[in-house]
């Protein structure tokens, strides 16, 4: 009976192949620099759809490379409060082997990871925003294929001027594929003054128990800096940053890195380049 000697560690701490955890995995640049937070984001597109309200088209494309070899690319298009997005992570060189012991694989195999989605974000009052989303998930490990349907459901509510909380259902599924579906609050305050945004995410998965996740937003004329923290449970810590440079009124250029403490897996980098339509 063959087997398949996989090697690769996300952010769960759990042996895997890119498989349906690999939607833990941050998406776009500006994910990955606040470590997933920003479930209340006042003035930035997040995970959360009710984030999706914007008066402007804009479009925007991530070259990614996570840890190990792991690398991907990343698309949006967002519009009238609709956002439609796509994701694609890749990994070669998994040794194919068999029971009996030998210096060399049978074969080098590749696992995939592809997602399509569609949100759209609704305005109930000048306070009150609300966002439900769709995504087809396609997974392929050699021979073995697999797909499923998830479902994102969110609410922001602005409390004061410069505070507001969120709640995020990410990745429900519906199916009977053991699917990652994380639970979330979180909070935002925005500094005016400073164009300062300060983020807070308490979130629970269905696989990973409960963590935190924490953001920090700085707009400085053209450059936007940020700076992310995200502790889950006992099973990783990480540290991120990234910036937005506008490089004019329509093209913005974007970076950010991201590592996870207390390994040797290096660290991620995710290139991004936004357009305004």
């Amino acid at each position: 009976m063959i087997k398949i000697l996989i090697y690769i560690i996300f952010l769960s701490f759990n042996l895997h192949a890119i498989g349906f955890d690999g939607l833990n995995i941050p998406s776009n640049s500006m994910d990955m620099s606040l470590s997933g937070s920003g479930i209340a984001s006042q003035y930035f597109e997040t995970t959360n759809p009710s984030s999706n309200i914007e008066e402007f088209s804009k479009i925007g494309f991530s070259a990614n490379k996570w840890i190990i070899d792991i690398k991907g690319n990343s698309f949006y298009y967002i519009n009238n409060g609709y956002k439609l997005t796509y994701s694609n992570f890749k990994i070669d060189g998994i040794e194919l082997r068999n029971n009996s012991p030998s210096d060399s694989p049978l074969d080098f195999i590749e696992s995939n990871l592809l997602s399509i989605g569609l949100s759209k974000g609704y305005s109930f009052s000048k306070k009150i925003k609300f966002g439900v989303g769709i995504k087809y998930h396609y997974n392929q490990l050699f021979i073995d294929k697999s797909s499923a349907l998830t479902f994102d459901l969110g609410m922001q509510n602005q409390l004061m001027n410069n505070f507001q909380i969120g709640i995020l259902i990410k990745n429900l599924g519906l199916n009977n594929i053991d699917i990652p579906t994380t639970y979330g609050v979180g909070s935002s305050y925005y500094l005016k003054n400073t164009k300062t945004e300060f983020l807070a995410d308490y979130i629970y998965s269905t696989h990973y128990s409960s963590g935190v996740n924490l953001g920090l937003i700085q707009s400085i004329k053209i450059v936007t800096l940020n700076i992310g923290y995200s502790k889950f449970s006992n099973l990783r810590t990480t540290l991120s940053s990234g910036f937005k440079i506008n490089l004019n009124k329509k093209y913005n250029l974007l970076y950010s890195l991201l590592s996870i403490q207390n390994s040797n897996f290096g660290l991620a980098h995710y290139f991004g380049f936004e357009i305004s339509l």
